[in-house]
């Protein structure tokens, strides 16, 4: 990670007063060192923050949507003591029919509806295929936060890293 330029306007106002104008004679600061001073200090608050902001945003942007260092991230920012925040994946594998148009192998119905079978039996579904052409198999990323950090700017964190297509869910405890 490239480091930033830090600015301290005392030091730079020393440089450019240089010591004769900057110090007396007698060792202390000068009258115009302190006018100038006063001038420009409401300026070094309002870099730091600026500062704070630009490190945390290089930071977001260098994360990459890996368990690990999405982890590392979110517990930096919003749980730095504690480290709770863990992701887990989980994975579902949806039963579908292999061949658009083909004999299906599985029972297939609308929901709800009763279908007869051999021997004049009857039975309700017992799963649901998804529409041809769906997902045959998903991963979902949850993030497991406690319920006493601030989720809002947690989930702005992660729709900044996240990978467009992959489903999360974010669970509190």
């Amino acid at each position: 990670m490239s480091q930033f330029r830090t600015i301290d306007y005392g030091r730079m106002l020393y440089e450019a007063l240089r010591a004769y104008f900057s110090v007396n004679a007698s060792g202390q600061l000068s009258i115009l060192y302190k006018y100038l001073f006063a001038c420009i200090y409401p300026l070094q608050s309002a870099f730091i923050n600026y500062d704070t902001f630009r490190i945390r945003a290089q930071i977001i942007a260098n994360c990459k949507w890996q368990i690990g260092q999405m982890t590392n991230v979110l517990n930096h920012f919003f749980d730095p003591i504690r480290n709770r925040i863990y992701i887990s994946q989980a994975t579902q594998q949806v039963t579908s029919d292999p061949v658009f148009g083909a004999t299906p192998k599985n029972y297939d119905s609308e929901y709800g509806q009763n279908n007869s079978i051999a021997n004049n039996t009857t039975q309700t579904t017992p799963f649901f295929e998804p529409s041809f052409g769906g997902y045959g198999v998903r991963t979902n990323v949850i993030f497991n936060i406690p319920s006493t950090l601030d989720l809002s700017a947690i989930k702005a964190v992660i729709e900044q890293v996240k990978i467009s297509g992959i489903n999360y869910t974010i669970q509190t405890f």
